[in-house]
C-alpha cells in the first residue's frame, strides 16, 4: 500500500494505491481487501481493477486472483485537519494463505500541521521586527515549535528572528510527531523622511492667522509646540510669537521636526487727530495725534501745507484740504492712517474809508468804505 504524498498539508486531495498479489503456489478464490478510512480522511472516490470498492464498510471483493495475478485499487481523499492518519489495509481469501505475514500494509503520512502567517505591520527604520511574536503564527495549530531561515527550504537558520530587518524569511512550525511546514512571512521596513524644509514666517495681528497657514516643504506636515513629544496642533490655533514645529510623514512614517519661528506683529494705528480746523491764509494752526512715530501730509498744498513731523499746518489760499497721518506698517502689516479736514479762509479787507474829517461839536458827519459788511467804532467816546 502506497500514498502518493507522503506529506500533504490539510485539505489536501492524497491517493491511496492497494496491490493485492496472488505470490502462489495456488490459484485462490473469494478474495477481500478491507481498507475503512480513518477520521483523518474524507473519502471522495476510488477506481479498482475488478469489482467495486465500498466506501461505507471498506470492502473491496476482488473474488478469483489467479497464481501470480494482482489486482489495484486507488482510493482518492482528502485530509482532515484532525484525526488518524494511519491507513491499513487487510487482505483474506477462501484458500489457505502459505504466508500470513504480508496480509497487513499501512501507510502513516507525515501531515503538515496548519501554519498560518500573518506578516507584521510594516515598521519604520531603523526599527526591526520581532518574528518570534505570537500575532505573526496566531491560527496554527497548537503545541508546534518554531524555527526561522532566510530560504524556503529551511536550510539557513535566521540569526536574529527578534530584530527582524527587511525581507522575506520562511518559519517552520513543527508538532510532537516532527511534522512541519514552512510558510513564508515578510517584513517591511518603510524608510523614515528627513524633517521637512521651511523659514522663518512674519504674520500681521489683524490677519488672524492659524496655525494651517503656516507653510512647510514636505508631505502630510504635523505641526506640534515641542521639538519632541509635546502636543500636536489641530491646525485651527491662532498663531502666536514663538517657535513651532513642523514634521513630514511618508508610508506611514514620520520624521524629526524642523524648528519654525514665527513672529505675529502688531498692526500699527494711526490714533485720533486732534487740533483746530479753521485758518486764515499765512496764518498757521498744529494738528497731533495720540499716537507717535507717524508722519504728515496735505492733501492740497496748493491750499495748505503741513510740516511731516511737527504737524504744523500754514494756510496758503482759501479752500478744503484734508491732513493725513500715516503710521508705517512692519512685519507684514499694513500702513494705518487717519484724516482730518481743514478750511482756509482768506484774510477780511476792511476797504478805503471816505469822509469829512472835521465836524462841530453837536452836528454830523458820515465815514463810509469801499466794504460793506463791517461795523464801526469809536476810539474815545468822550470825543466822538
Amino acid at each position: 500500500k502506497t500514498i502518493n504524498n507522503p506529506t500533504p498539508e490539510i485539505g489536501d486531495t492524497v491517493v491511496f494505491t492497494l496491490t493485492a498479489l496472488n505470490s502462489g503456489p495456488y490459484n485462490t478464490n473469494n478474495v477481500r481487501v478491507v481498507d475503512v478510512l480513518p477520521s483523518g480522511y474524507t473519502y471522495v472516490s476510488s477506481t479498482a481493477s475488478t469489482s467495486s470498492y465500498n466506501n461505507s464498510t471498506g470492502n473491496w471483493n476482488i473474488g478469483n486472483l489467479a497464481n501470480g495475478a494482482s489486482a489495484t485499487l486507488q482510493i482518492t481523499a482528502t485530509v482532515n485537519p484532525t484525526g488518524v492518519y494511519t491507513n491499513t489495509a487487510t487482505v483474506t481469501a477462501f484458500d489457505p494463505d502459505l504466508n500470513l505475514l504480508n496480509n497487513t500494509s499501512s501507510v502513516t503520512p507525515c501531515v503538515k500541521p496548519i501554519v498560518t502567517i500573518t506578516n507584521p505591520a510594516a515598521v519604520c527604520s531603523p526599527s526591526t521586527v520581532d518574528l518570534t511574536s505570537s500575532a505573526v503564527t496566531a491560527g496554527s495549530a497548537t503545541g508546534l515549535t518554531y524555527t526561522y531561515y532566510t530560504d524556503a527550504a529551511a536550510t539557513s537558520t535566521y540569526a536574529t528572528p527578534t530584530a527582524a530587518t527587511a525581507g522575506t524569511y520562511y518559519i517552520k512550525g513543527t508538532n510532537a510527531l516532527g511534522c512541519y511546514n514552512i510558510k513564508p512571512v515578510t517584513v517591511t521596513v518603510n524608510p523614515t523622511p528627513a524633517a521637512p524644509t521651511a523659514s522663518a514666517q512674519i504674520f500681521c495681528s489683524t490677519d488672524a492667522k492659524i496655525v494651517s497657514d503656516l507653510v512647510a516643504a514636505g508631505a502630510k506636515i504635523k505641526w506640534y509646540n515641542a521639538a519632541t513629544a509635546g502636543t500636536q496642533y489641530t491646525g485651527t490655533e491662532v498663531l502666536a510669537t514663538g517657535t513651532y514645529y513642523a514634521s513630514q510623514t511618508t508610508n506611514g512614517c514620520e520624521s524629526a521636526r524642523t524648528a519654525v519661528s514665527v513672529t505675529v506683529t502688531t498692526a500699527p494705528n494711526a490714533g485720533t487727530l486732534s487740533g483746530t480746523q479753521n485758518v486764515c491764509v499765512g496764518l498757521t494752526t498744529t494738528f497731533s495725534s495720540t499716537q507717535t512715530g507717524g508722519s504728515w501730509s496735505s492733501s492740497n498744498t496748493s491750499i495748505a501745507t503741513i510740516n511731516s513731523t511737527t504737524g504744523v499746518i500754514t494756510g496758503v489760499a482759501a479752500g478744503t484740504a484734508t491732513m493725513t497721518y500715516t503710521v508705517t506698517g512692519t512685519g507684514g502689516c499694513p500702513n494705518a492712517t487717519a484724516t482730518r479736514g481743514l478750511t482756509v479762509t482768506a484774510a477780511p479787507v476792511a476797504g478805503t474809508l471816505s469822509g469829512n474829517q472835521n465836524v462841530c461839536v453837536g452836528l454830523t458827519t458820515t465815514f463810509s468804505s469801499t466794504q460793506t459788511g463791517g461795523s464801526w467804532s469809536s476810539s474815545n467816546t468822550s470825543i466822538a
